[in-house]
This record gives structure tokens, C-alpha cells and sequence, in this order.
């Protein structure tokens, strides 16, 4: 009756099934040379995306926080004109690090709303040293005008 091994050279028999599996078989995969290495590539790469998500996040929770900030400017003086507006959000802006010029900002009134539109781009550095990429974040946010003269 026949095995279903490969033979080597000296006679010894090699099985293709994993309970069988020798350290003395011809591939070095099925010998375990690679396993450190494989489990130290596949780290390497977990940590790149780990670092990856995480500055991309605080990307994302610096746009939102520069939002909440103009929001709660709007809210404490919505009688402001439009230039005051425009210098609130600018000077926000360099407290939060954002980019952000005067001719990214828009200010339009719909009804009883103040709509402040803002655009900026800003280099988000995923993996230093190795990929960065621009996005351009486009805050925006409102607050009804109550009762009172008007702007």
C-alpha cells in the first residue's frame, strides 16, 4: 500500500499533511525559517496603519474643533458684522493651526440664519517621513438670529 508522501533521497518520507509535518522537509516555508520574519512584516505594517489612522483622526478631530470654536464665537456675538466674523474665523484659524485664509470664508444669511461657509487645505502627514497628503476640509456652520435689529 501506497503512502501519499514525497520521498527524499535517503528514504525518509516527508507528509504533505499538516499533523505530519517535519522540520527536515525540502521547503523553507514548511520549515519555519520565515516565521519570524513573517510575524515581524506583518507588525511592521500593522503599526504603519495603526499610525496611519491615528494621524488622520486627529486631522479630522482638529477640523472639528476648529468648527465647534467658530460655532461658539457665532453664538456669543451672531450681531457681528461680516468683517468681524471673517477676522473671528481667521483668528480662530492660527489658534487651531488651521490654514485658513479670509478668501476661504463665506458668510450669507438665509432668513433668520447665519451660514459661515470655510474651505482650507492642509498637508495631513500619515506616515512621517514616508506619505503625506493634502485635504481640503469644508467647516461649516450656522446660527439663527433672534429678535433684535438686524445686522
Amino acid at each position: 500500500m501506497a503512502r501519499a508522501a514525497a520521498l527524499l533521497p535517503d528514504g525518509a518520507g516527508c507528509s504533505i499533511r499538516y499533523t505530519d509535518r517535519k522540520n527536515d522537509c525540502g521547503s523553507p516555508f514548511l520549515r519555519g525559517a520565515w516565521r519570524p520574519m513573517k510575524t515581524v512584516i506583518k507588525l511592521v505594517l500593522t503599526l504603519a496603519i495603526l499610525v496611519a489612522c491615528f494621524n488622520g483622526a486627529m486631522a479630522a478631530f482638529n477640523n472639528y474643533r476648529f468648527e465647534d470654536a467658530v460655532h461658539e464665537g457665532l453664538l456669543f456675538d451672531p450681531r457681528a458684522t461680516d468683517e468681524e466674523i471673517t477676522d473671528m474665523v481667521v483668528k480662530l484659524g492660527g489658534d487651531y493651526g488651521v490654514p485658513i485664509d479670509v478668501s476661504g470664508v463665506s458668510i450669507r444669511t438665509v432668513g433668520p440664519d447665519l451660514h459661515v461657509d470655510m474651505s482650507y487645505t492642509t498637508t495631513v502627514v500619515l506616515l512621517p517621513g514616508i506619505y503625506s497628503v493634502d485635504w481640503t476640509f469644508t467647516p461649516s456652520t450656522s446660527t439663527r438670529l433672534l429678535g433684535g435689529p438686524r445686522r
